[in-house]
């Protein structure tokens, strides 16, 4: 039955493992699912954006051909005299909200018509697109950022070079675009502190949403920039696309970013998306399946401690079955000692399961308390309820370690950073009049033993100490390393008490399990033995000295780690 009882408890942890396993796997492939959703979004939020500016100035182009065609042969005198052209200037921009002025300037950059009066006695022959296209045609060329001399906004132009008869230059007819119409349509497309961008070749800024002054220009070290160049080392002609993860050089913080190239224009759209817009959604459904599968592993450990709790009654009836089966007299002086020690063992555990109950709430209260604590004292004393009640949670732990005989986690471990731990600890909860004092003879080697096992060994003898002294005294504690001898040397770890001390009969009986004596009828008595059997476990030596009033020494030594 004990292999049914064991197979009930493998079947238990799977019962608790697999949903958790399946959470993970769910929420990584949902992590995956967000990622992939997230850039297929961008692509195409970029593309959009790409789309609607390549439309914007397919528009400024088709203007720019239709005042080509409309003031070719001319003269200057009859375009600045002509009420027609005056007017188609001015529907141009009356009419279409992304066009803030239409002009038209001649060979040496004086603006000769224009939708708006244009201030006396200014050119454009300083402008960058004017210096462009004076020398050789362009084409259709986007300007550099620049602030309207008529309506003092952030534009860009889209210009377009008029050429004579004779193959010269001939003027200028160019289309200020509002930066305003641009950033008002790209935020549409944003979500929470979201970013979108148009930007030139060279990485002249002519319109963001938001809006900033900090930066007008990206330089060849920003990652968009650095991206592009490789883009077009590999695609020299053609749209050029793209995702990449990467920090926002204005807030800081990780986005998702996606570039479009505006084509045949060179221009690049770039829309940049926080985060917490991409995962708040799995957050959701992570907290969602979250709570699922807590429910789940709830009902199938419940279901599963049913089942255990079954096999073990069922365990029960097979061993008073076999009771009642042994007729001669070892076997049942045999079972009855089994009997007895299980009925102890169950007696123990459940009271330590009550008192680990008990004092939970102990715990949480005073820690609560400690928070709100006004004063130090105040503190202080909440402090030792707060040792005190851990010290006890402990104490249940290894007294049912020592009913369920359980093994120990054998590792290198560095004693000194251990026990200045342990002693850390202790001290928070030690009782006034009693004072604890720390020599360690370094350097000390590490040791072979389960670091928690020996906390708890150490634990086991200050308290004792402590228990010795109830009108006070110093306990002090020693780390000495001993090497040399064939098996290694070993490290000493002392604990001294100025205590009453034990008598030669007492100290006879002192590591025997559930001894106790009338000074110390407060401790179960478990804790000698449980420091003797865990020094034993490794292979090492524990030694005590005491005399009635001269105090007790208890003294382990532990092997030395080797390699």
């Amino acid at each position: 039955m004990a292999l049914l009882v064991r197979a009930v408890r493998i079947a238990i942890g799977f019962a608790v493992l697999l949903p958790l396993i399946a959470f993970g796997l769910i929420t990584k492939d949902r992590w995956d699912q967000a990622t992939s959703e997230a850039e297929r979004v961008i692509v195409q939020e970029t593309a959009v954006a790409a789309e609607h500016i390549g439309r914007v100035l397919e528009t400024q182009e088709s203007i720019l051909q239709q005042i080509d065609l409309v003031i070719r042969g001319l003269s200057w005198h009859e375009i600045e005299t002509s009420p027609a052209v005056q007017r188609m200037l001015t529907d141009f921009a009356d009419r279409r909200a992304h066009v803030a002025s239409v002009w038209i300037a001649d060979e040496e950059g004086r603006v000769r018509a224009g939708s708006a009066a244009w201030p006396a006695g200014t050119t454009i022959a300083d402008r960058g697109y004017f210096l462009a296209q004076r020398p050789a045609d362009q084409g259709t060329l986007v300007s550099e950022p620049i602030i309207g001399r008529v309506s003092d906004q952030r534009v860009f132009t889209v210009s377009r070079r008029r050429t004579t008869d004779n193959g010269t230059f001939g003027g200028l007819i160019f289309v200020a675009v509002a930066a305003e119409y641009i950033e008002t349509f790209f935020a549409s497309l944003i979500r929470t502190e979201g970013v979108v961008v148009l930007i030139r070749p060279n990485g002249d800024l002519l319109a963001r949403t938001p809006p900033t002054r900090a930066v007008q220009r990206l330089g060849p070290d920003s990652q968009l920039m650095q991206r592009l160049a490789v883009d077009r080392m590999n695609r020299p002609s053609g749209v050029v696309s793209g995702v990449y993860w990467g920090r926002s050089i204005i807030y800081g913080g990780e986005r998702l970013y996606g570039y479009q190239s505006v084509e045949p224009y060179g221009l690049i759209a770039s829309i940049g998306t926080n985060l917490d817009d991409i995962y708040e959604p799995w957050w959701r459904d992570t907290l969602r399946y979250g709570l699922i599968t807590a429910l789940l592993t709830l009902l199938l450990a419940a279901a599963g401690l049913s089942l255990l709790a079954a096999a073990r009654r069922a365990d029960a009836a097979t061993a008073r079955a076999l009771d009642e089966a042994e007729r001669n007299a070892a076997a049942q002086r045999r079972i009855d000692a089994l009997e007895r020690q299980n009925a102890i063992t169950r007696v123990v555990a459940g009271v330590a399961h009550e008192f680990n109950n008990l004092l939970t709430p102990i715990l949480m209260g005073a820690e609560l308390l400690r928070e709100r604590a006004a004063g130090a004292e105040e503190r202080r004393t909440l402090d030792s309820m707060i040792g005190a009640a851990e010290r006890g949670g402990r104490l249940v732990a290894d007294l049912l370690s020592y009913i369920q005989n359980q093994f120990l986690r054998i590792e290198k471990v560095a004693p000194l950073p251990a026990i200045e731990e342990t002693i850390a600890e202790f001290r928070a909860g030690l009782r006034d009049g009693i004072a604890l004092a720390f020599e360690a003879t370094e350097p000390v080697p590490d040791i072979l033993t389960d670091r928690r096992q020996l906390q708890l060994a150490l634990d086991h003898l200050l308290d004792n100490a402590q228990r010795a002294m109830p009108d006070g005294g110093t306990i002090t504690v020693r780390l000495v390393a001993l090497p040399g001898g064939m098996n290694g040397g070993h490290v000493l770890i002392a604990v001294e008490d100025t205590g009453v001390g034990m008598t030669p009969d007492v100290l006879a009986q002192a590591r025997e399990p559930f001894f106790t004596t009338a000074a110390y009828r407060e401790c179960p008595g478990l804790g000698l033995a449980m420091v003797s059997g865990f020094v034993g476990q490794l292979g090492g030596t524990l030694t005590i000295d005491s005399r009635p009033g001269q105090g007790t020494r208890v003294q382990m030594r532990l092997p030395i780690a080797r390699g």
